[in-house]
């Protein structure tokens, strides 16, 4: 394994980063919505500050408040990225409709992330994890929708 993206700046990243990060010394990057930048901010300002933003659809990145486990991301993150609310949508509805999928908004960072890192990870092993599928059949709607302009 050399990279691992991960969903969210908290509890997740800084688990990777202490796992695969450790163990095989892979490279972690964690990804959050720009629309809720608290986390990625606060990592990398260096600071825990609480941020007055949140704005996105993808409840498991709805925060405004940085996690506590910042000083583990600083310490051991590769990179910390920002994706936007429409990369995050097509990443939900391509993981749906081409690979069967159902996956939250945060877990489709991930997908948005590596979209724009392909030509860095290209030939290289990549882990993606899509943990989490709560997501109800209207914000599906919503996201088709969106993607398609319907």
């Amino acid at each position: 394994m050399d990279v691992v993206f991960s969903p969210g700046g908290g509890s997740s990243a800084s688990g990777y980063c202490l796992t695969a990060g450790e163990l095989v010394d892979a490279d972690v990057i964690g990804v959050q919505s720009a629309a809720a930048p608290a986390a990625h901010e606060a990592w990398q300002a260096g600071h825990n500050d609480a941020h007055d933003r949140m704005e996105t659809f993808a409840e498991g990145l709805a925060t405004r408040t940085p996690p506590l486990t910042q000083q583990i991301m600083r310490d051991r993150l590769e990179d910390f990225l920002l994706v936007d609310e429409d990369e995050i949508r097509s990443a939900m509805y391509d993981l749906l409709a081409r690979e069967h999928v159902v996956a939250e908004g945060a877990s489709a960072t991930v997908v948005a992330a590596m979209r724009r890192r392909a030509d860095e990870i290209a030939g290289k092993t990549v882990v993606a994890p899509v943990s989490g599928r709560s997501v109800d059949v209207e914000k599906l709607l919503d996201v088709a929708d969106a993607v398609h302009g319907e």
